[in-house]
């Protein structure tokens, strides 16, 4: 819930920063918003961080044990698989392109520590992100992704995941121009909460699984 709190405060800003782009009259909201890629270059590396904070905290291992996350990551299915198809289509591919992985390791990679701090899905959560320090959890976040970057290659790849397929079979649902596919990334951070929906179905059920097998 609190990383979708953040990403539809992040998703607004994005929005307004691509209309300050489209206008003239309106050039002055690029200058007081995050830009759009800056933006979701940190919401996508710190959903990710919150997944393996959770899955850590959920089975009661410290929340650094990213050698474990991944070791599970590899089993994920239903519910939990979607909301990773989800980071991976809604956060990764539609915003920042076919090349996100490699984007976002260059921009994280070469982001100062005070650009985190402005954003609000890293406040939201700041505290339960091991690395000390706000540099430190930088840090975690970066290795994290990196550790989880081969992972998110195979899945788009194996699929044949790219941002056309995905936005073509979103428009199933949803109408979507091809004049406003810039817009597409922050709309749907601004309209959906698929990590708090799919989040609690995790949850719930690692609860119950674990209630079951103490009977």
């Amino acid at each position: 819930n609190t990383v979708d709190s953040g990403s539809r405060l992040l998703g607004a800003a994005a929005m307004a920063n691509k209309v300050g782009e489209s206008f003239s009259m309106l050039k002055f909201l690029g200058n007081i918003t995050p830009k759009a890629e800056t933006s979701q270059t940190i919401d996508l590396s710190v959903k990710l961080v919150a997944e393996i904070v959770a899955f850590c905290q959920i089975n009661g291992i410290p929340g650094d044990s990213v050698g474990d996350f991944l070791a599970a990551l590899g089993d994920y299915g239903g519910e939990s698989l979607m909301r990773m198809a989800a980071l991976v289509c809604f956060d990764g591919l539609i915003p920042l392109g076919p090349d996100f992985i490699g984007m976002v390791m260059d921009k994280m990679g070469g982001m100062a520590p005070h650009e985190l701090e402005k954003n609000q899905t890293f406040k939201g959560i700041q505290d339960q992100i091991p690395g000390g320090d706000t540099g430190g959890k930088l840090g975690f976040i970066t290795e994290s992704f990196g550790s989880v970057s081969g992972w998110m290659n195979d899945f788009v790849s194996s699929r044949g995941l790219t941002p056309q397929s995905v936005v073509g079979n979103l428009r199933n649902f949803v109408e979507i121009t091809d004049d406003k596919l810039d817009y597409l990334g922050a709309f749907l951070d601004v309209s959906t909460n698929y990590y708090t929906h799919t989040g609690t179905q995790t949850l719930a059920r690692r609860l119950i699984e674990r209630a079951a097998a103490e009977m």
